[in-house]
């Protein structure tokens, strides 16, 4: 029945629809073959499985998503790793709704799973299809409310603070396999309305800051960008670089409280957060992410580690 039933939609849907998800949040909620109903994670795969070959048969240039749409420090996306899940998906899904830390905390678990993914020879990409972090600096009622008890989670102090982890998030997340980010807002309500869970728009279709921080990352990585790896981490600093189809693009930041004080060459470029130009010929990084631009990424790679 369920082997006809997406055969079937996909039949229907195909002049239009590219991409399809299994199941949204298996084994881990209450609505998608939940584990405390007795569902584990052969189920799980079995339904998969059976998904992947339904819409191939029908659309085969189709992408098929499968995953747990769970952080990866959890247990079960490392079961569907190491049981062979991504056997049927073309894309594995993840979701994340961050506290308020530094995110590259988050990086090394990320780290860890898509190293897996190589190793065992069956590394897809990654999508993040829920993500946010959350904050109103003109917000419609004191004490202002987020979404659910996810969103409300990921609540940063001001619209600033939220956009530098915005920004650090997925400079982290883009270096280790994931290669599309949805910013999320699973309970916000329309753009007009008095809702604080909108991540880029608040009452009235104003732009947060988060919007500008986004949009300037958007488009210095364009839509073909690669990370170029390993993450440059020094005791003064954190740098990712990403190839695009302009040259190399460098996000960096400080560790800790103290500014790094970068020398530019002639051949580099700075933007800062919002992607204005910084016109000094020395770049001062502090916590706050900056951009470097050049054409050759081991020059670019070697003035953050050669930074004091």
């Amino acid at each position: 029945l369920f082997r006809n039933y997406v055969a079937r939609s996909v039949d229907h849907y195909k002049n239009r629809t590219t991409h399809y998800e299994i199941l949204n949040e298996p084994l881990y909620t209450t609505y998608a073959v939940p584990a405390r109903f007795g569902y584990g994670m052969k189920d799980y795969l079995d339904l998969l499985r059976i998904a992947y070959e339904a819409v191939k048969s029908q659309q085969l240039e189709a992408q098929v998503l499968g995953g747990l749409g769970a952080w990866v420090d959890s247990s079960w996306v490392r079961r569907f790793v190491n049981d062979g899940g991504l056997k049927w998906c073309d894309i594995m899904d993840i979701h994340l709704y961050p506290v308020t830390i530094p995110p590259e905390m988050y990086e090394q678990d990320l780290a860890s799973v898509w190293e897996t993914m190589q190793a065992r020879g069956e590394a897809k990409p990654i999508w993040l299809t829920e993500f946010g972090c959350y904050a109103d600096d003109d917000p419609y009622m004191t004490p202002s409310t987020i979404g659910d008890a996810a969103m409300s989670r990921a609540h940063w102090p001001t619209e600033r603070a939220a956009a530098e982890a915005l920004v650090k998030s997925s400079a982290c997340f883009l270096s280790h396999g994931v290669s599309k980010i949805f910013f999320h807002a699973g309970t916000c309500g329309p753009i007009n309305g008095a809702d604080g869970g909108g991540i880029f728009f608040e009452y009235g279709g104003a732009p947060r800051k988060m919007y500008a921080a986004l949009s300037a990352l958007a488009n210095l990585l364009g839509e073909d960008f690669r990370a170029l790896p390993p993450t440059v981490v020094t005791d003064r600093l954190r740098g990712y670089l990403f190839g695009t189809s302009r040259g190399v693009v460098a996000v960096v930041w400080a560790v800790g409280e103290e500014p790094v004080s970068l020398v530019l060459p002639a051949s580099v470029g700075a933007l800062d957060l919002m992607g204005n130009p910084v016109q000094q010929a020395a770049a001062r990084v502090t916590s706050m992410p900056v951009y470097l631009t050049g054409q050759d990424g081991g020059a670019l790679r070697d003035l953050l580690e050669r930074a004091k």
